[in-house]
């Protein structure tokens, strides 16, 4: 986080996994560096706000896949912890990596990324009334043009989260050859593996993943 800040003096963000066993410890951490963001999923992170203090400037933006997801944290943070959430990042199908669905739903075009949106968005609707604040959502999981932006946009999200795009960039510090897998991949070496924790996830195929 410190090297982070030393190098920009735009917004950083982490993103931690609610299924760590040092979950704690790493959104402790973050939240005492000052970081802007803490991007939490792979669960519910249901405990979330107690780490804040009374002057943390950090906000708190769990990852889901669900209006349900949606409905569960923010009506237990404001009952626990009097806390709307920050904003929510809902992750579609179409994701990288881990996904929160079954292989069926994958394919199952009632998990569109936009109808998801609209089913969060009517969810939080009540909870924002209630309470006089906005709860954004951040869209992520095949966003990949300016297109793509401007229409999740139009269907009523805040932003977009892109992380796929991104991967072949200067910035991005993976390998050269890593880079160029994704380069060089071709729509039909897009695969789906079973994960070590049970989810399915999209994958570049290659002999390790074979």
């Amino acid at each position: 986080i410190r090297k982070a800040k030393e190098m920009s003096n735009g917004l950083i963000g982490v993103n931690i996994m609610v299924a760590l066993s040092n979950f704690d410890d790493l959104v402790t951490t973050s939240i005492e560096e000052e970081v802007d963001f803490i991007f939490a999923g792979a669960g519910l992170p249901l405990n979330f706000p107690s780490f804040q203090t009374s002057n943390s400037k950090t906000k708190l933006v769990p990852i889901i896949s669900s209006g349900r997801a949606a409905k569960v944290i923010t009506k237990n943070w404001i009952r626990k912890y009097n806390y709307v959430p920050d904003a929510f990042v809902l992750e579609g199908p179409k994701a990288g990596g881990h996904l929160g669905f079954s292989l069926d739903q994958i394919s199952d075009d009632n998990y569109r990324l936009e109808i998801l949106l609209a089913d969060v968005l009517e969810t939080l609707k009540p909870y924002e009334e209630t309470t006089k604040k906005e709860i954004p959502v951040i869209v992520a999981g095949g966003i990949y043009s300016g297109e793509d932006i401007h229409y999740y946009l139009h269907k009523g999200a805040a932003g977009v989260q892109m992380a796929t795009r991104f991967v072949t960039t200067h910035e991005c510090d993976a390998s050269t050859d890593f880079k160029k897998t994704y380069i060089d991949a071709k729509k039909d070496d897009i695969v789906f593996i079973k994960s070590p924790v049970g989810l399915p996830g999209r994958a570049i195929k290659n002999t390790f993943v074979e």
